[in-house]
């Protein structure tokens, strides 16, 4: 077998141009959820990519979950928080996704 042959391939989200301050859009949300949704329904699977794995990519699932998945914005947060032990989503992020998906606070 070759080389090529045993690479898995994994489409990737990319999602490094989001920052972590309040200067993120609302599109810019919608938009890297939707890119994760396409790949997946594509695809089967997706990575979810920013640099550390804590927030931003973690953000992005989270806004997956509660779009594509009707998920409860706060049943969505706690399974991201226990599938991935060392997600920390920033506030910011957190704030913004409750402005998309109309969330009122608990």
């Amino acid at each position: 077998m070759r080389l090529e042959e045993l690479l898995i391939v994994w489409p990737v989200a990319d999602v490094r141009d989001l920052y972590d301050d309040d200067s993120n859009d609302l599109e810019d949300y919608e938009k890297k959820i939707d890119l994760a949704w396409e790949l997946l329904q594509k695809h089967g699977k997706v990575v979810i990519c920013c640099v550390a794995g804590i927030s931003r990519s973690n953000a992005i699932a989270l806004g997956v979950l509660v779009k594509y998945f009707d998920m409860d914005f706060y049943d969505a947060w706690e399974l991201v928080k226990e599938r991935v032990p060392r997600a920390n989503i920033n506030p910011n992020h957190i704030s913004k996704l409750k402005k998309l998906f109309n969330v009122t606070p608990t």
